[in-house]
């Protein structure tokens, strides 16, 4: 059920798109196909009357991830996207710094300036809550001709959100931050686990 005005968005069984690996791929270095993804279900609350009071709640239930070698790893592919996210980094950096020395009007300056902080406050109190996660990597025979092998991370929750200077959960407004002068931020992690098994079978492919 969907009722993004009302504040609640629900959705089930959602279906990763291959790309979805992609800043995995990008962080380890290494070529990454995604077999299959799933979440089993989405929830979002937005606080529409309260966005200056209230945090923003994202919670995501029954994540499973399969992965494998990919191909070839394009090296030249990979150097132009990360020098197409500096570029983009660094239009950013210049637009605001043309807003800052450009002569607005007063009355766009304040608007300006009520959005900028309504976002901010938004995406730094957002709570982000993740049940039932499990991620497997699946290496038949790629790496090590002689053996099959695969490798995962699961953990039945974990939480992130933003705390005040006391560690207390709760939303932190724009003026409380700017009075600690940095960013508390907690995160919990329940039931993780490592596991790596050799030689195996292919679990969720059969």
């Amino acid at each position: 059920s969907v009722g993004t005005w009302s504040g609640q968005v629900e959705k089930r069984n959602l279906t990763l798109r291959e790309s979805s690996l992609q800043f995995l791929s990008d962080a380890l270095g290494l070529p990454l196909k995604l077999v299959q993804g799933k979440i089993e279900k989405f929830e979002l609350y937005i606080p529409w009357q309260s966005l200056l009071s209230q945090r923003c709640v994202l919670t995501l239930e029954g994540i499973h991830v399969l992965c494998r070698p990919g191909d070839k790893w394009d090296f030249q592919l990979y150097k132009n996207r990360k020098l197409s996210q500096k570029q983009s980094e660094a239009d950013k950096n210049a637009i605001l710094r043309r807003i800052d020395t450009d002569k607005v009007d007063a009355r766009e300056t304040q608007k300006m300036s009520y959005k900028e902080n309504l976002i901010k406050s938004i995406m730094e109190n957002v709570q982000l809550t993740i049940k039932n996660f499990h991620l497997r990597y699946e290496d038949p025979y790629m790496s090590n001709p002689q053996t099959a092998f695969s490798m995962g991370l699961t953990f039945e929750s974990l939480i992130l959100g933003a705390t005040n200077s006391k560690w207390e959960k709760g939303f932190v407004s724009l003026q409380e931050r700017e009075k600690m002068k940095k960013s508390f931020t907690v995160l919990e992690v329940q039931g993780l686990a490592l596991y790596m098994d050799t030689p195996c079978r292919d679990i969720w492919s059969e």
